[in-house]
């Protein structure tokens, strides 16, 4: 049975701990023994925690003294640059003789112009005895000759935990205060970047007025503060089956700027998704224009109004989007088709 150690910098979030739960089974089947280390766990998490996880301050100090004692034979760092026990980490490692697995986005990618940042992520590639990343198209951020030790682990939630049930629109509705039985949903982090003023300026030109927005997220900003409500739902942040429930109740989500996790709950639920062209998270990747949802010109909210209404009216359109939302993310953002990555680049460094 091989040792691995995952270093989480920061907290671990809640939608991690699902993962981590099915991840730890996962290689526990294959022979492989998951510790995961974090400062701690987001107070607010709902799972159980069924996996190793040893809480403690993140420094260099507490990470050799607990490498020493332990003797993992691989450490998967989930670490940025900003925290300055990466590099010391790096170097116990090879000290001892610990596989170095790089896990992420392989740059800042919010970031992603400075030249300082990116020639020190290319110099922690080189010491990582494998790279493994969020998604296929993380490649291009690599140097080319170091391909041959680049894995990817699909990034996605593990959906498993959610419930198979068709949720009462009744219930849910009147939970909510949502009066409206037809519905364009929207679930994220109120922030900028995410073109919210574009989405509602599409609903506003869309002239149904049996039609609902739903925008689920908590808005740090108050970016809706000026925003009447009317036939928009300003629900604030909702999380967990609540969330899948008012996801499965809806016809659409559309999201303008910056897609990350939600497209996997979207397209779970056989929502279609309407966004935008701009830079959004690597799991973009399970988004197909023109097959699973559109994708309109930045900034361009007739548009976006149209294609929205367009699979609003074309139930025959709506549901084969539907169908192939599900099938993508089925196939390509199951939870174990992430987890096989992890499983191929453990096998990877101890094959070498």
């Amino acid at each position: 049975m091989k040792k691995v150690l995952l270093i989480h910098q920061d907290s671990i979030l809640h939608y991690r701990v699902s993962i981590y739960n099915y991840l730890s089974q996962y290689l526990m089947k294959r022979n492989f023994e998951l510790e995961v280390i974090s400062n701690e766990i987001e107070i607010e998490n709902p799972f159980p925690v069924n996996f190793n996880f040893i809480k403690t301050k993140l420094t260099a100090v507490n990470i050799f003294n607990y490498v020493i004692k332990k003797k993992p034979d691989a450490i998967i760092l989930f670490v940025n640059l900003k925290n300055f026990y990466l590099f010391p980490v790096i170097l116990i490692a090879k000290i001892y003789g610990i596989k170095i697995i790089y896990w992420g986005h392989a740059i800042d990618l919010e970031d992603k112009n400075n030249t300082v940042k990116n020639l020190i992520y290319s110099f922690e590639h080189k010491l990582a005895d494998a790279i493994l990343l969020y998604s296929d198209n993380l490649k291009m951020h690599v140097n080319k000759n170091l391909h041959y030790k680049v894995f990817v682990a699909n990034n996605t939630l593990n959906t498993t935990t959610y419930e198979r049930t068709i949720p009462s629109r009744e219930e849910i509705f009147l939970k909510y205060n949502i009066k409206k039985t037809r519905n364009i949903i929207c679930i994220g982090r109120i922030q900028k970047r995410k073109r919210i003023y574009d989405l509602i300026s599409a609903f506003r030109i869309i002239s149904d007025i049996d039609l609902g927005l739903i925008i689920v997220g908590s808005d740090p900003d108050g970016l809706l503060n000026k925003i009447e409500k009317g036939n928009i739902y300003k629900l604030g942040p909702v999380y967990g089956e609540d969330a899948i429930k008012l996801l499965k109740l809806s016809y659409l989500y559309c999201l303008p700027g910056h897609i990350g996790l939600s497209i996997v709950d979207a397209f779970y639920c056989g929502l279609p998704i309407v966004t935008e062209d701009v830079d959004h998270a690597p799991e973009i990747m399970y988004f197909k224009d023109g097959v699973n949802g559109f994708m309109v010109k930045k900034g361009d909210v007739n548009q976006l109004a149209e294609k929205l209404n367009l699979l609003l009216t074309d139930t025959t359109l709506r549901s084969k989007f539907s169908k192939n939302a599900k099938f993508e993310i089925e196939k390509y953002g199951h939870i174990s088709v992430m987890c096989q990555g992890f499983f191929n680049v453990l096998d990877f460094v101890f094959q070498n």
